[in-house]
């Protein structure tokens, strides 16, 4: 963390925790958003948002305003009067959507000048507090109802000293959970279809990288649908309830479950193929849409799709 934080933004408070982080994890829209959200008029603010986006602007940019953000949890039930951790907040995309429910929000996040961002695109939200530093050390311990994690998990074996990062990572957030809470994890699949068919690896940019097992040994990884459930269960998770994304988790059109899915009292709408690449060109190596209706008729669906949001229970 570089940037001094002030102790409010509007309504909401802020603070520090821990020491300082060489590792700041940024990308190239926090300027332009930190201009954007430190408007603080909601019809400016939503004037310029809508223009942005339908204009000519990079993933970077997009991928923070995308109302498609929203999608991953807008759906969901929270309980009323529920505490919730935001873990991972970045920007404010999901804080957005969290703080329009009735629940009190955490948003913790590593990056400070994220954070600020964040307190000024939420700067009317009287039931946010935001915390700039790392989940070890935060001093949460069977506090919340609720844990959200989106595209965190995959960054533990960068941000966590420990043998087994991502146990590690994941013992955190349960600890950080009263009896029967809910951790609410969203992330890439590794095997997903995209990946097969030309996508790049989301965070290495290279062909095959997850699924020929990370063999140039990143920081980053993202796991199987197999591979995360047993990670769940034995970070102390039970009863993990898995949902199924496409494209990804930070885009989401669609949202299936085990109950509803491509193969499954659904068919897959094959016009939204071949899967987008977003930030980085891709490889077409083959028909995703003949490819999906194989995948529905052999029920392999959900061991392909290109993210997961993952219900578990501490």
């Amino acid at each position: 963390m570089t940037d001094k934080l002030p102790a409010r933004v509007g309504r909401v408070p802020l603070q520090s925790v821990g020491k300082a982080s060489a590792k700041d994890y940024i990308d190239q829209a926090e300027k332009r958003l930190l201009e954007l959200f430190g408007e603080h008029d909601a019809d400016k603010v939503n004037a310029k948002r809508r223009a942005l986006l339908a204009g000519d602007i990079d993933w970077h940019l997009y991928y923070h305003l995308s109302p498609l953000r929203a999608n991953l949890l807008s759906w969901y039930e929270f309980k009323a009067g529920a505490k919730v951790l935001e873990v991972g907040a970045g920007c404010g995309a999901i804080t957005e959507e969290l703080v329009r429910r009735d629940v009190k929000v955490t948003a913790l996040e590593l990056s400070a000048r994220r954070c600020l961002i964040n307190a000024h695109r939420n700067h009317a939200a009287g039931n946010l507090e935001i915390v700039a530093g790392n989940l070890e050390d935060y001093p949460a311990k069977l506090t919340f109802d609720y844990v959200v994690c989106v595209g965190a998990l995959e960054y533990a074996g960068e941000y966590l000293k420990a043998d087994q990062p991502y146990e590690a990572f994941l013992r955190h957030l349960h600890a950080t959970l009263r009896p029967g809470g809910k951790l609410l994890l969203a992330t890439e699949n590794r095997m997903g279809l995209k990946y097969w068919a030309g996508a790049r690896e989301d965070h290495s940019g290279r062909y095959f990288e997850g699924l020929n097992s990370y063999p140039n040994r990143p920081a980053v990884q993202t796991f199987g649908k197999n591979e995360l459930n047993e990670l769940l269960s034995s970070s102390k998770f039970k009863a993990n309830r898995f949902y199924y994304l496409y494209p990804d988790y930070k885009t989401p059109y669609m949202v299936y479950s085990d109950d509803y899915y491509p193969g499954h009292r659904a068919s897959f709408p094959l016009a939204r193929l071949p899967s987008p690449g977003f930030s980085r060109p891709r490889e077409h190596f083959f028909s995703e849409q003949s490819a999906m209706r194989h995948l529905e008729t052999n029920d392999l669906f959900r061991q392909l799709a290109n993210a997961f949001l993952v219900e578990a229970t501490a």
